[in-house]
């Protein structure tokens, strides 16, 4: 039987948190709740009780359920039934909460032992369902607690209320008990209080970075670019801001060489951040036509990138099998997330669109998470994909760019609305 207290005590450690407490020499004097409250201990139906001395009442708490379960106006039953245990806690879950009793922590299970907690107001029920009591265990509830006359196969019920409003006055333990709650609960403040400061610093943070992200906000209503813009392999004939006022026109072109003309970057720093624009295109009759919005590293461009984008394919089988061919023309929103760029390859994720002249792209980066969105209307925005990256150069610029990503090809013309930056939610 010591093994099952012990067991059962285990459980309760880790069950309920009232409070941790060291056995002491001392013991208090119980005593039950005022009966006045109307409130007696339930009892198991088809059990019978158990006539114990108070003292040995006091040391059977203490080895189920913990020296703690003392400290406190209590009363305790013990009780056998012929009943197995499951019948045992199948009648106290129909009974208990007829009876207004309401279950704190559900029934847990240990080799023949079943605990569970409920709670009517004040009072505070725990449940211990000892099933199947064997010779030894028969002997052990003798020797220790003075418990005769139980049979093999039967079961052993104890319960303990307590009233968690009236604990024991002028005890040590008690006291030990009051002043680890009151640790408790001021450490629980002083936690909060760091939270909540901790809550106004973060609070603070995204004010500011409210207020700073407005200044790189480009509608492209200036004849010229902003400072803070970076032109790479820049090809004054192939871009301006004059051919559709108010956009920025990017004629996209094959590749020279290795190079893509004409990306324009803009240094952003902070790790959670969304970047918006709007996107028109005319004259694109190739897959490799695209444009696009990307996180990229300053240092090694198209490293470590990730990216959503626009592109025209003609005549591309989307699908088959031996009976059908399905053949797509039209427009498609891509994602991309690759370690090298050149080729603007591999496609990640592809969704075909009606494209009815323009379309809003968004891409967000959350630590090290990256999302692609696109939307008709800038305000209804449908997922493309999302990518977890852990890059080791940190993607610390907004690219945009229209390119070809082969040498040959022709030439088209591709319009950036504005670039539009914000916090993610």
């Amino acid at each position: 039987m010591e093994r099952k207290t012990k067991q059962i005590r285990i459980i309760f450690i880790i069950l309920f948190t009232m409070t941790s407490c060291v056995l002491f020499s001392l013991r208090p004097e119980m005593k039950a709740p005022e009966d006045s409250s109307g409130d007696r201990i339930p009892l198991y139906p088809e059990s019978k009780l158990i006539n114990i001395d108070q003292k040995d009442i006091e040391q059977v708490i203490e080895d189920s359920f913990g020296y703690d379960y003392l400290l406190y106006e209590s009363s305790t039953n013990v009780s056998w039934t012929e009943d197995i245990g499951d019948s045992v806690q199948i009648k106290f879950d129909e009974m208990l909460p007829e009876d207004k009793w309401r279950i704190q922590s559900d029934w847990l299970y240990g080799e023949q032992v079943a605990v569970s907690e409920w709670r009517k107001g004040d009072l505070e029920l725990t449940i211990a369902i000892i099933d199947n009591l064997n010779s030894e265990d028969l002997r052990d509830l003798k020797m220790d607690y003075g418990i005769d006359g139980l049979e093999t196969g039967w079961t052993l019920i104890i319960s303990h209320v307590i009233d968690i409003t009236k604990p024991l006055p002028n005890m040590t333990a008690t006291a030990e008990i009051q002043s680890l709650n009151n640790t408790a609960t001021a450490e629980a403040k002083t936690a909060a209080v760091e939270a909540t400061q901790a809550a106004q610093v973060t609070a603070q943070a995204i004010i500011e970075l409210e207020q700073l992200l407005p200044k790189y906000n480009e509608d492209f209503n200036s004849p010229e670019l902003a400072d803070y813009w970076e032109i790479y392999n820049p090809n004054p004939k192939k871009w301006d801001l004059t051919n559709e006022p108010g956009m920025l026109h990017i004629m996209g072109a094959p590749r020279d060489g290795a190079q893509i003309q004409n990306l324009f970057g803009v240094r952003v720093t902070d790790m959670d951040i969304e970047v918006t624009t709007r996107i028109e295109v005319d004259n694109v009759n190739s897959r490799y036509q695209r444009v696009f919005i990307a996180f990229s590293p300053e240092e090694n461009l198209f490293n470590d990138t990730v990216m959503i984008g626009l592109r025209y394919v003609k005549n591309e089988v989307i699908s088959h099998n031996e009976a059908d061919f399905e053949i797509y023309t039209g427009y498609q929103i891509y994602m991309s997330a690759a370690d090298s760029f050149l080729t603007l390859d591999p496609i990640k994720k592809v969704e075909k669109i009606d494209y009815d002249g323009s379309v809003y792209l968004k891409l967000v980066r959350k630590g090290m998470e990256y999302e692609g969105y696109y939307s008709n209307d800038g305000k209804e925005w449908m997922l493309i994909d999302k990518y977890e990256r852990d890059y080791q150069i940190i993607t610390d610029q907004i690219i945009i760019g229209a390119c070809c990503g082969q040498m040959w090809g022709d030439d088209f013309d591709a319009y950036f609305d504005f670039i539009h930056y914000s916090i993610p939610e």
